[in-house]
Parts: structure tokens; sequence; C-alpha cells
């Protein structure tokens, strides 16, 4: 049998390392920087799981990119600041990307102009508009004119 052993934040429960030591170490042993030693024959990873004293535990699938996992309630913590960030580029990369539209020298028609000027009014307050959304997959972003697409 492989000696595998985890190093583990006595606190939080959270897997520092995982450790195959050509002799076995002392189960329960506390290392010089705080973290304690647990046997273990389980398939884990520092990411995938956490402690609790007694059993690892598997952390379940991140809802999305803007969750954090949370050590000390053991559950994802969205950081919706960190979706609107996300947001705001997006929206700002969008604005960008169609500036040309809205220069006195575009190949467009008057009423193409309007239709992209509009589009890129929703642009512009897509944030305020969606001020309550705290999931990336519910935002209901604006189309750009069809032709366009």
């Amino acid at each position: 049998m492989i000696n595998q052993y985890a190093t583990v934040n006595t606190s939080s429960g959270e897997i520092t390392s995982i450790i195959y030591p050509p002799t076995p170490m002392t189960d329960g042993e506390i290392l010089h920087d705080g973290t304690k030693v647990v046997q273990t024959t389980e398939e884990i990873t520092c990411s995938g799981h956490y402690y609790t004293g007694s059993a690892f535990v598997a952390i379940p699938a991140r809802p999305s990119r803007f969750h954090d996992w949370d050590w000390d309630n053991k559950v994802w913590d969205n950081h919706v600041i960190n979706m609107w960030k996300a947001v705001r580029k997006e929206r700002d990369m969008l604005l960008a990307v169609c500036d040309w539209t809205q220069v006195a020298d575009s190949p467009l028609s008057t009423q193409d102009k309007a239709d992209w000027a509009m589009y890129r009014d929703q642009l512009r307050n897509f944030p305020q508009w969606n001020s309550s959304v705290t999931d990336w997959d519910a935002l209901n972003w604006p189309v750009p004119p069809n032709e366009w697409v």
C-alpha cells in the first residue's frame, strides 16, 4: 500500500497538499506550519475536497467563474462585484467594436446608423437595467441590428 497523506489546515479544513513520503508519517501529526497530517486511501485533490475533522468531502462543482469557495461556511460564494466588473468589460468591448458605425464617414444609411445608435444606448444602459441580476446566465444582452450579427 502506498503511503498517502494530506496536510490539512485545521481551522478551515482546506487540503494544502497531498504527499507520498517514502516512509510512513504519523497520522494526526501537526507540522511546523500548523497543518495536520491525515492518512488517506481515498482519491482526493487539494482543490476538490476539504476535511471535516473525520472525513474528506468533495467540493461541489463551481457554479460560475464568479464564485469562490468559502472555507468557513463550506459553500460557493457568488462574487457579484466581480461579475459586474466582467459585465462592464464585455459591454465596453461590444461598444468599441461598433464605434465605426457612428463616425461621419461610415458607409451606413441614416436608418442603419440610428439602429446602431439605439443598440449602443442599450449597451450603455445595460448595467443599470440589470442591476438586480446576480447570475451571468440570467443577463439578457441587447442584440445588435440583425444584418450585422
